[in-house]
């Protein structure tokens, strides 16, 4: 926590500032820079309300507390001080954000005042307009709520692979992630219509299927730090994460997930080829690093205990193989994928990976410790 010391000049009264009264934090520039980018990151400006390019700022019962609102998604980071006064207003996040980021790790004066928030360090005054925060989105209320407790390391994890299997253009219906509670455990599942990657962990809960957005799922990853807890609450419209000074509330989507699941089962692959990530990820790498947007295509020729990987630019002549070994001891298989979607796939599994196969026709289900995806091949001809 930010250790903060206030100087109050004349005390406030029902959270307005007056005329003539000021209030003096003395903090460290890094603490409010991490707090106001951390809430910051969902202020998109030039937005058509633009309140919502400012961030609120409130002082009370012991906290600081900053606050972003874009209308899907209400961000709230609290820092700990040592006071029994409050207020509350708004300032440009994106002009403080800039003038935050100027300093080093140092300690910093904020003055604010009836009209304006100065910044002091011992050189320099900068001075910020303040904005009434009469007309900034109120919060929403937890009702009725049910809730799973996760670790936020493994919620990391499964939300950043998740976002490589996103649209990231938003075009398609392909950009949410799908949060599925269930009693045996919450899985978080991502598809952008080549690739359905499905991430399992242990937390559980009342069922529930949450769809939310690429921003919220990019937001998440933003906020929540390592190694903490967090009491993840839901309704049918909202979703709401709680952990040591921060908050998170956003709007469910409305979309509905595809049904991914009758997919795994519609393939029952009988044909299993075992191999390292360690062999295969960096192979793969330096093959898609030969590829351009015309043609993406590594072609897979399993044998026993053998998987020859090849990419082949016709057109400008030059080709590259690699051979690897792996576990594999049925029949033949050539088959291709598109190199940008295997290359993602490798970088969310890290262990062992199990390829079942059926064909060089049919989508290839890849197993490791907690993941599995589902990857359609392409026609190589």
């Amino acid at each position: 926590m930010a250790s903060i010391r206030l100087h109050i000049q004349k005390k406030l009264n029902k959270n307005q500032i007056s005329e003539t009264m000021s209030i003096k934090l003395v903090v460290n520039s890094k603490d409010i820079l991490k707090a106001v980018q951390t809430v910051g990151g969902i202020v998109k400006g030039n937005h058509a309300l633009p309140i919502l390019d400012n961030i609120l700022i409130k002082l009370q019962e012991n906290k600081l507390i900053f606050i972003s609102d874009n209308l899907e998604i209400r961000s709230r980071v609290e820092l700990a001080i040592d006071s029994k006064d409050a207020f509350k207003t708004c300032v440009p996040y994106k002009l403080v954000s800039n003038i935050l980021k100027g300093f080093p790790s140092m300690p910093i004066e904020l003055v604010l005042e009836k009209m304006n928030l100065k910044i002091l360090s011992e050189t320099g005054t900068y001075v910020v307009p303040l904005v009434d925060p009469s007309t900034f989105p109120g919060s929403k209320e937890k009702t009725a709520t049910d809730t799973v407790k996760i670790e936020s390391t493994q919620l990391i994890d499964a939300i950043k692979k998740a976002l490589l299997f996103t649209d990231k253009t938003n075009v398609t219906n392909m950009h949410n992630v799908l949060i599925s509670i269930k009693k045996e455990g919450t899985k978080i599942v991502s598809t952008d219509g080549n690739v359905i990657l499905e991430y399992s962990m242990t937390a559980a809960g009342v069922e529930k299927d949450l769809t939310v957005s690429r921003s919220i799922a990019s937001h998440l990853i933003q906020i929540i730090s390592p190694n903490e807890d967090i009491e993840l609450s839901y309704t049918d419209s909202h979703l709401f994460l709680s952990m040591e000074g921060k908050e998170v509330n956003a709007i469910l989507s409305s979309a509905v997930f595809p049904p991914y699941t009758r997919i795994f089962e519609t393939y029952s692959p009988d044909k299993k080829l075992t191999i390292d990530n360690g062999i295969i990820a960096p192979a793969i790498k330096r093959l898609y690093a030969l590829t351009d947007q015309n043609n993406q295509t590594v072609k897979f020729c399993i044998k026993e205990n053998i998987v020859e990987l090849s990419f082949i630019n016709e057109l400008q002549k030059y080709e590259a193989k690699e051979t690897l070994p792996c576990e594999y001891s049925d029949e033949e298989i050539n088959i291709a994928f598109n190199a940008n979607y295997i290359n993602n796939m490798l970088i969310a599994i890290e262990e062992s990976i199990e390829m079942n196969i059926t064909d060089g026709s049919k989508p290839c289900i890849f197993i490791a410790e907690n993941i599995r995806a589902i990857v359609g091949p392409i026609n190589a001809s």
